[in-house]
């Protein structure tokens, strides 16, 4: 008899379980349950008058290879395009100007040294500090701490200030002071155990790759030439044709033990039992879910809080612009007490995004610092957005359309001992091998990590089924 399961959630982690279970459980049916009318979760992509809009991520990493595999697997591979090679570097706004980030700075590391002292960004105190980062001690025996607290002791205030808080803010949208080292950029931690400083491990010949890096590995990453929704597509139609069901504008109420089943009861009222579930939603819904169940488990997941984001998308004639503006980003530094955490050129960044002659921009508000904002009206935060783009830029023009897209409890947030609070959520649900947790609020951020642990929840679930 073929065994059945259940998978809340059909975002990218979701879908990418029912793609892993529908290959090692072959005729196996699988039901994928979601609230939301339409598949790919926070992945979506709107045309508008010839623009291409992400409504979230609008590329993704080739390493680790996960989402590259996941293409390749779908056909996709020749439809992605690669960054412009433009101006491929960040910038940073301080003083009321922008200052492109220094060659070579990738995230805290500085892959090299001259670029940085000759920056205007920085005063000759954070460069003088910065030189004496080699005699700061290792402390290899924290276990854990806070990025704001490595990276000052390391690198000094103003260098955390102006340019690893701003750009680790394009990753996270966290509060510095709580963004857990061990959770989120172990790596770093690592380099100075193995080298005794970041400069030192920034000379290493092993790490020659990370000295060509300006802000962000641009050369890294991808995006489908239709966007990502047309991955989603992709993906939901193969499948659909593989026999997978859709249960969308289905809310799930609670799971419930039913013998050697789990029985997923919805919202509506109704009920069916499945052999094993794969919860691809956020901590806070998987909590809700278990309750009843795995109630310790349940009150761990609610100790993982998440942030909003609203992203401003901008459509703006390129005239408009006093000079050609050729960077991928602009990142406003918290310290600057400005309400905007970021300006993305999307169509600097990719071909194929806006029309000839035209710019399309978003304008990201919100994050851990700034939740209050998200209150604010749609037009309000337009005009903000606008104010800033021509703060930053010069910008003297009207937008031709201007569009919000809320995401509401949607960015986990890794604070201080998240990854020993992951392991204990973990043991507690080796009790219930039949459910499987996975998404982006346990491992890590971003698409590749979400495909990876949609894949390994699925088979985690058939090897305690077998």
């Amino acid at each position: 008899m073929a065994r059945r399961y259940a998978i809340i959630g059909a975002g990218i982690t979701g879908l990418a379980a029912a793609r892993r279970l529908r290959e090692i459980t072959g005729n196996s049916e699988i039901v994928v349950f979601d609230s939301r009318e339409r598949t790919g979760g926070v992945l979506a992509t709107d045309r508008r008058d010839q623009y291409l809009i992400e409504q979230s991520a609008d590329m993704f990493t080739t390493e680790p290879r996960f989402g590259l595999e996941l293409c390749e697997q779908l056909g996709l591979v020749d439809e992605l395009v690669s960054t412009r090679h433009v101006e491929q570097r960040a910038f940073i706004f301080r003083d009321d100007r922008i200052h492109p980030v220094p060659d070579g700075f990738s995230l805290m590391l500085p892959g090299r040294l001259m670029p940085v002292l000759g920056s205007d960004l920085l005063s000759w105190d954070a460069k003088a500090r910065l030189l004496q980062e080699s005699q700061v001690p290792c402390l290899v025996q924290i276990e854990d701490e806070s990025l704001k607290e490595f990276a000052t002791r390391r690198l000094g205030n103003e260098i955390f200030d102006y340019l690893v808080q701003p750009l680790a803010s394009g990753i996270y949208t966290a509060d510095p002071s709580k963004l857990s080292m061990r959770a989120t950029m172990q790596r770093f931690k690592d380099k100075v155990s193995k080298h005794g400083s970041l400069i030192a491990a920034a000379r290493s010949s092993s790490l020659s790759s990370d000295n060509r890096a300006s802000g962000a590995r641009y050369d890294l990453f991808r995006a489908p030439s239709g966007g990502f929704g047309q991955l989603v597509d992709r993906l939901t139609e193969q499948l659909e044709q593989s026999a997978v069901q859709f249960r969308l504008g289905t809310g799930v109420n609670r799971l419930a033990a039913r013998g050697d089943q789990w029985s997923v009861i919805l919202e509506e009222g109704n009920s069916s039992d499945f052999d094993g579930v794969v919860v691809s939603s956020s901590a806070r819904i998987a909590a809700s879910l278990l309750e009843q169940e795995c109630n310790e488990a349940a009150q761990l997941l609610n100790r993982i809080t998440t942030a909003s984001v609203a992203i401003v998308a901008l459509g703006i004639d390129s005239s408009d612009m006093p000079e050609d503006f050729g960077g991928f980003g602009i990142l406003f530094p918290a310290c600057e007490n400005r309400e905007v955490i970021a300006l993305s050129f999307s169509s600097n960044k990719f071909p194929g995004r806006a029309p000839e002659g035209k710019s399309l921009i978003r304008c990201f508000i919100g994050g851990a610092l700034h939740h209050d904002l998200l209150k604010k009206s749609d037009s309000v935060l337009i005009k903000s957005a606008l104010e800033h783009l021509s703060l930053a830029t010069g910008f003297d023009g009207n937008s031709e359309f201007a569009h919000v897209y809320r995401w509401d409890y949607c960015m986990p947030q890794y604070h201080i001992g998240h990854t020993r609070l992951v392991e204990e959520i973990g043991r507690q649900m080796e009790s219930y091998p039949t459910i499987q947790l996975a998404g982006n609020s346990y491992h890590g951020v971003g698409i590749p990590v979400c495909v990876q642990s949609g894949a390994q929840a699925a088979e985690k679930l058939v090897r305690a089924g077998s």
